[in-house]
């Protein structure tokens, strides 16, 4: 099985450079419009902006406590407001407001979760790709 290093997946990595941090976390003003009228509260703000780049960014959620501080300082100061604490990313991780921001994402992005047909016809297409894939003994 191949590391994920070896794979064309994007991940976070823990050294950006400012050039990276500016092209992909920089907020755009429309999406600086969403977050301001979503929510006046500025840590709300910081964590539906996170998600928001990290979904455009990964093509998935993932915990923010999870997520290298430079990027989350960057977002923070670009949106002009304090960085969360680790313990208050782990503290929304669990929360409900989690779920809520990424189905708000989701919807601002024009995506869909996957429900449980589309896991399996791409279990059924996986299964059928890998037998014609894996190399074979002789």
């Amino acid at each position: 099985m191949s590391s994920p290093e070896e794979t064309a997946y994007p991940r976070l990595q823990e050294d950006h450079s400012s050039l990276e941090l500016d092209q992909l976390y920089t907020p755009t003003v429309k999406e600086r419009t969403f977050v301001n009228e979503a929510y006046r509260r500025p840590a709300p703000r910081a964590c539906l902006m996170l998600q928001l780049k990290l979904m455009q960014r990964l093509g998935y959620s993932m915990p923010l406590a999870a997520v290298p501080l430079a990027i989350i300082a960057h977002v923070c100061r670009k949106l002009k407001v304090p960085r969360p604490s680790k313990d208050a990313l782990a503290r929304y991780d669990g929360s409900a407001e989690f779920s809520r921001h990424r189905q708000q994402v989701l919807k601002v992005l024009a995506l869909v979760d996957v429900d449980a047909q589309a896991l399996r016809w791409a279990s059924e297409r996986a299964e059928a790709a890998a037998s014609t894939k894996q190399e074979l003994p002789d």
